[in-house]
């Protein structure tokens, strides 16, 4: 079976959803694992709950700085690994490099 694929009867059908593809606003443009679908649906509400943040202007605000920043310094690691993506191609492709060197 491919990388990512789903089955459905005889047929394979390709997962490429990208935090991006999803959000367009976001530009985020990895793949998807698991960990990052999860992410993308419930990453805001378990912030919320976690900083107690109410459903104020501000408070959004907040929780949206940092959903991103919690995407771009972890998640999206995860989602590399999980997806086969080499930490390094000459430059760096992912900040959390701890990550990497753990798994």
């Amino acid at each position: 079976m491919p990388v990512n694929a789903v089955a459905s009867g005889d047929l394979f059908r390709e997962f490429d959803k990208t935090l991006n593809s999803l959000e367009p606003k976001l530009d985020f443009h990895t793949r998807l694992s698991s960990a990052g679908l999860v992410y993308t649906h419930f990453g805001r509400d378990v912030l919320r709950e976690i900083t107690g943040a109410a459903t104020s202007d501000e408070d959004n605000k907040n929780i949206e700085i940092l959903f991103r920043k919690m995407y771009k310094n972890f998640i999206e690691s995860v989602d590399a690994v999980d997806n086969g993506i080499a930490q390094f191609d000459g430059t760096p492709r992912s900040v959390s490099s701890l990550f990497h060197s753990i798994v």
